[in-house]
């Protein structure tokens, strides 16, 4: 049972345009251009054509400049990245009704072959305020759909708000690693889709997209990857100098993000001086919040960039760690995966010290959920270290330890901490003589027991000894015939009779009917609509329903990692690739250290290249 658990070459200037406006006489002696067709590209002439008519917006004649902002206006988005320069013009009537026309402008936001989530996206877009449209970006941003992609694009291109336009570009920019065998497909599409636009959210994408191009390629590109550095070096200039005269965070925010990108592409290019230079003023620029020091942390540890960990940033922020004990977490996992002993003995010494075990366990738990496991599976192991083993609090660390372990593959460790945690539960139950709880509560015995067999049963699949492994397998069914992962297991033994088949599947379909009958008694309980799924979706069965249970199961559980998961595996099941990859895409960001997750997105990826399902 688990516990836990085209390119679209789009051109978005023939696809919207302004609302029609009314026809207005052109001047003496001129003639005022006709609205731009769906579809069409300005002709050669026509860049030239709105420069001039921009210009009149200044003029010292109010009729004039009248006509040449109705003139404007016939352009549609033609005028758009025009309009968008002329917003920072000297001239601040130029300026002002530059301003004007961008914010009269209705884009139709949707293509006709968009799906739904991306229509959903962007209903009522243009009426939401600056803080929810950014928040729309962020969620879409995690969206790794080729349809998502077009979108996000869409908005570094036509977005009102140039702050907002360039926070879509580096969300873009920030959805990396991409798998490599779409990376090629993906860049592509960002290239088809953002046009002929000249803005500097779309500049940004351009380098990026050369960046990514040239370190592709192997080491004959280091000069393209070289210019590409450079040239983002000079989008970090020029938007320093815009941060520094603005107090709107969001700038700072974006500085940081064109600082962590040079930084990545400086080291690919093994420029230490330049890596060093490049990652202080990253620090530097930082806000000190603790959400933005986790960021920075987690991409020093990303990139592998041990040095700062130690004064630069611990010095500069030491309020900031003072006040959230998490951020010294952060440091400690960076340490631990990189492998350095010393600097983690030194940053453990500064974290605090718990008395109480519950409140051990509590913040071995919160460091899970934050996906510090190398953290948390520490903090759990000095929660046992110590205590009875029928402690309340040891049982539980053993439970969620164990999960742990599992998703690593530790399995013979796993199992062990499960018998002594039915060990400490059984003696709990002799002590309370016979009274129930949920600790001792003889049905929980014995699902755990069953987990228990299931990860030793994994263990000697692991080892080759296929006799023990369904040995193993057998006593796990017995003492819980609705263990899904067990039963997923024996669905997939190789070559089994067929008396284990024909067994196998009855099992199956008893505990669907068992996992039915608990929604139809627990509707608003999210795990038995997963596990039902979870079981369907790894065997065989309706996978409609499957899908239909898992999307209930985040209803009630919105953004689960484990369900997330579940409903990627249901999607795989249908042979809908593509919605399998989103999902499990999804899942792998909720939580980014489950290497089973990152297993089945894999799976998923080589499924939706490939046309078919791995055999």
């Amino acid at each position: 049972m688990r516990l836990a658990r085209v390119a679209l070459g789009l051109c978005l200037a023939g696809a919207a345009l302004w609302t029609a406006p009314r026809p207005t006489p052109a001047g003496p002696g001129e003639a005022a251009p006709a609205p731009a067709a769906v579809g069409e590209t300005p002709t050669a002439d026509e860049p030239r054509q709105i420069e001039a008519w921009i210009e009149k917006l200044g003029v010292a004649d109010y009729f004039a400049r009248e006509h040449a902002q109705a003139a404007l206006k016939k352009f549609g988005l033609k005028a758009f990245d025009a309009l968008c320069d002329a917003e920072s013009s000297a001239s601040l009537e130029i300026a002002s009704r530059a301003r004007f026309l961008l914010q009269e402008m209705r884009v139709d936001w949707t293509a006709a072959d968009d799906p739904p989530e991306i229509r959903q996206f962007f209903r009522g877009y243009d009426e939401l305020a600056v803080d929810e449209r950014r928040a729309k970006i962020e969620r879409l941003s995690l969206d790794y759909d080729p349809s998502a992609l077009a979108a996000l694009c869409r908005v570094a291109r036509y977005e009102r708000s140039s702050e907002l336009s360039k926070f879509a570009a580096i969300s873009i920019v920030e959805q990396k690693p991409w798998d490599a065998l779409e990376a090629e497909s993906r860049l592509r599409l960002l290239l088809s889709a953002l046009g002929p636009s000249r803005r500097t959210a779309v500049r940004w994408l351009r380098t990026y997209a050369a960046g990514c191009q040239a370190d592709s390629a192997g080491a004959e590109s280091a000069e393209k990857l070289a210019e590409a550095a450079a040239q983002w070096e000079q989008h970090v200039a020029e938007h320093a100098q815009t941060a520094a005269r603005s107090d709107n965070t969001l700038q700072r925010e974006l500085l940081s993000g064109l600082l962590r990108e040079y930084v990545r592409l400086v080291t690919r290019l093994k420029r230490e001086q330049e890596t060093q230079a490049a990652v202080r003023r990253l620090v530097e620029s930082d806000l000190g919040s603790s959400e933005s020091l986790t960021a920075l942390i987690r991409f020093l540890s990303e990139e592998k960039l041990l040095w700062p960990l130690r004064p630069p940033v611990q010095e500069r922020f030491a309020s900031a760690f003072e006040q959230d004990y998490r951020l010294w977490y952060e440091m400690l996992e960076a340490a631990l995966a990189m492998g350095d002993e010393k600097l983690a003995d030194d940053l453990a010494s500064h974290l605090p010290s718990y008395g109480s075990g519950d409140i051990q366990l509590a913040v071995a738990l919160e460091l899970h959920r934050f996906g510090l496991i190398r953290s948390s599976e520490r903090e759990h192991r000095n929660v046992i270290a110590g205590r009875p083993d029928s402690d309340t609090v040891v049982i539980f660390a053993r439970l969620q330890l164990s999960e742990i372990l599992h998703d690593r593959k530790a399995e013979e460790e796993a199992a062990a901490l499960l018998v002594k945690a039915v060990e400490g539960l059984e003696a709990n139950a002799a002590i309370e003589n016979g009274r129930r709880s949920p600790l001792t509560d003889l049905e929980r015995i014995k699902s755990i027991k069953a987990r228990r067999h299931y990860y030793q049963a994994m263990h000697e699949l692991g080892r080759g000894d296929l006799a023990a492994h369904l040995r193993e397998l057998d006593l796990s069914i017995d003492s819980d015939p609705t263990d899904a992962d067990a039963l997923i297991a024996l669905y997939r033994l190789p070559n089994p009779s067929p008396e284990r088949k024909a067994k196998t599947l009855q099992l199956i379909r008893n505990a669907v009917d068992a996992y039915r009958q608990d929604i139809k008694l627990n509707p608003n309980e999210a795990l038995p609509h997963n596990q039902l799924a979870w079981l369907v979706g790894n065997t065989e069965g309706d996978y409609d329903e499957a899908v239909r249970m898992s999307h209930r199961s985040l209803e009630i559980k919105p953004d689960t990692s484990a369900y997330l998961d579940t409903l990627g595996r249901c999607y795989f099941a249908l042979g809908d690739y593509r919605n399998a990859v989103r999902y499990q895409t999804l899942a792998v960001h909720r939580e980014p250290t489950s290497q089973q997750m990152r297993c089945q997105l894999d799976l998923f990826r080589r499924a939706l290249r490939d046309g078919k399902a791995p055999q």
